[in-house]
């Protein structure tokens, strides 16, 4: 018979309001004699959360250790039966030296996730949008589930059998959200490794794969015919409700603004320049500066509200509106927060623009992000080529020619 359970540190249980080292007391007979040994766990537990040999809900990382705990008394308790099978136990401190070596297996050193939680934390230090730092905790999610099931998550433990387990861990999800999944894990194992916590590389070989989406961009005619729609304020909502978010939506057709950004046009002055006004904004996402120049339906749209409209609503309600809109102008697109930005790119680049002034306004760092931005139509492509070199210029005959 063995007996395993989890004591904290009496020695600076005495803190109580901050976290202390958590022990591993082991007993159990042999040979008539009774042997008892114990170890640090490596864990660490705030007193005032732990009660009946459990880390309560309301300690940072409860679950995983937990977890830990778990596996580490099951381990533990699977070392004594063997060798009640072998006839011969080993002696404590062999015991102890062998239950380090399976620790190292389990985890119970500080881990990859309170890793990833110092990793949240620069991420905030620099100011990181919201929607990268909820990604974040999103895979730290993922993470926990994984360990839950028996998983290693060590940074030595992340090889291609590793990725297997994560990709099936996402059964059912798109290819682009498993790929945005591994991404993400990727990007913190860059930052790990930068910070000397690793030095495993067998994780860059993770693959990401894509999915073409169809990248859904207005028209200058649909953009006419939305601008042109008759939708009346809403009494209870300063500039009207549908009707902002359809105002919104011209003005990041003009602009190639994130969602993310909208705040900052609304608080934006224009600058005059030769010919026009331009507007200066710091991108949130990428921290880059970005300089539009102000087009004639842009400047209209800003005018009506005295060049202070207000902010959008939540992007949840922003994407309601946008349907509603889409339906008002017998739209058969499915039209989102990325529409506007996704629209300006393309007219852009049908006009001729060239790419890297597009990338200046936009914000976006390299081509083959942006062209994920560019709905081009193969017909479209040939006329750019056409209008591009006169070699490809044929005046049509009089004569239709027919197909054979």
């Amino acid at each position: 018979m063995i007996t395993t359970y989890f004591t904290l540190d009496k020695r600076k249980a005495y803190k109580a309001s901050k976290s202390v080292p958590m022990l591993c007391d082991v007993k159990y007979i042999q040979s008539g004699k009774k042997m008892h040994f114990r170890f640090s766990t490596g864990l660490r537990c705030n007193p005032k959360n732990f009660a009946k040999q459990t880390i309560l809900g309301r300690e940072p990382n409860s679950e995983p250790k937990n977890a830990s705990l778990k596996r580490m008394k099951e381990a533990i308790e699977l070392i004594f039966q063997n060798g009640m099978n072998l006839g011969k136990l080993p002696s404590p401190s062999d015991f102890k030296e062998i239950i380090k070596s399976e620790m190292s297996n389990v985890g119970t050193a500080r881990g990859t996730l309170e890793y990833l939680d110092d990793y949240v934390l620069s991420l905030r230090a620099k100011k990181k949008s919201r929607s990268f730092i909820s990604s974040i905790q999103n895979l730290k999610a993922l993470l926990i589930k994984l360990q839950l099931d028996g998983i290693s998550i060590r940074f030595d433990a992340i090889d291609l059998n590793f990725e297997t387990k994560f990709r099936t861990a996402l059964d059912g999800f798109a290819t682009n959200t498993v790929s945005a999944y591994i991404k993400k894990l990727k990007i913190f194992l860059n930052w790990a490794m930068r910070n000397n916590l690793h030095t495993n590389l067998i994780y860059k070989q993770f693959e990401m794969k894509q999915e073409a989406r169809e990248i859904i961009a207005l028209t200058e005619l649909e953009i006419d015919r939305i601008n042109k729609l008759s939708i009346p304020t809403h009494r209870h909502i300063p500039q009207g409700g549908t009707r902002l978010i359809r105002d919104w939506l011209i003005i990041s057709t003009q602009t190639g603004v994130r969602f993310s950004d909208f705040g900052k046009v609304s608080m934006a002055e224009l600058i005059p320049v030769e010919n026009g006004y331009n507007i200066k904004l710091i991108s949130q996402k990428t921290k880059t500066k970005i300089v539009v120049p102000v087009s004639k339906l842009l400047y209209a749209k800003l005018k009506e509200y005295d060049f202070a409209i207000p902010k959008p609503p939540s992007n949840q309600k922003y994407n309601a509106g946008l349907t509603r809109i889409a339906s008002l102008a017998n739209l058969t697109k499915k039209i989102s927060s990325h529409t506007g930005r996704k629209t300006f790119c393309t007219i852009q680049y049908l006009k001729g623009t060239p790419v890297p002034n597009i990338m200046k306004m936009s914000g976006h760092k390299t081509e083959k992000e942006f062209f994920k931005y560019v709905g081009v139509s193969l017909t479209e492509n040939a006329a750019l080529v056409r209008n591009a070199n006169a070699d490809f210029v044929i005046e049509h005959e009089a004569k239709l020619v027919v197909n054979r």
